[in-house]
């Protein structure tokens, strides 16, 4: 895969304190699917990583996205995101230097704050990453 920017929604199975809250119904359709469908409308090439079979059959629904199983040692509740994010870099072959990490539990993010957010980065000199947070 070589383009532009990639999408990676990184979306665990085992949730201990919300019981499968990736796929929760949230006003008829799972949680992660707000992203999905945020990314899509935002961005070309999305991929879903996820240890979760039920996670990845919700992602599945979606044509433009690719779905990736990640390991079980790669889904514990002490895994960081950096090792989870280059599993899929490596493992998909991706060639980029943009790689936008959505989290699936923020299905009120606007549209506009991601394409903000990348256009700090892309016009701020030795920027390594942008992070998006609110009260």
């Amino acid at each position: 895969m070589n383009k532009k920017e990639f999408v990676i929604i990184c979306a665990r199975g085992g949730s201990k304190g919300i019981p499968n809250k990736n796929i929760i119904n949230l006003n008829g359709k799972p949680l992660i699917a707000y992203t999905i469908e945020q990314s899509i409308r935002c961005f070309k090439n999305v991929i879903v990583s996820s240890d979760s079979d039920e996670i990845l059959n919700v992602a599945n629904e979606y044509k433009n996205v690719s779905i990736l199983k990640r390991p079980r040692s790669l889904s514990l509740d002490n895994t960081p995101k950096i090792p989870v994010l280059k599993h899929a870099i490596e493992t998909l072959g991706i060639k980029s230097n943009i790689i936008i990490d959505l989290q699936p539990t923020s299905p009120l993010r606007s549209d506009s704050s991601i394409i903000k957010g990348l256009r700090l980065f892309k016009e701020t000199k030795n920027c390594d990453n942008v992070v998006s947070v609110s009260e």
